[in-house]
């Protein structure tokens, strides 16, 4: 999952939530990824939920309709 982190490191805390969002409304596809970032974080990161949180709000913002619904 180091692969993952590096996506991670790129963006400034103070901003992920609304790039995440952003990133998921222009490119539904990417909701796969962010699946799988937000169980890593569920699972691994006992100490800051941040981006565990930042990750669920933009699996939101997707305008796939089926991926909202999961």
């Amino acid at each position: 999952m180091n692969d993952v982190w590096r996506h991670f490191s790129d963006v400034a805390p103070d901003v992920r939530r609304t790039q995440y969002c952003y990133g998921l409304a222009q490119n539904p596809e990417g909701a796969t990824l962010v699946e799988r970032m937000y169980r890593w974080f569920e699972e691994n990161s006992y100490y800051f939920r941040r981006d565990d949180d930042n990750l669920l709000n933009a699996l939101a913002c997707t305008s796939d309709a089926n991926l909202r619904s999961r």
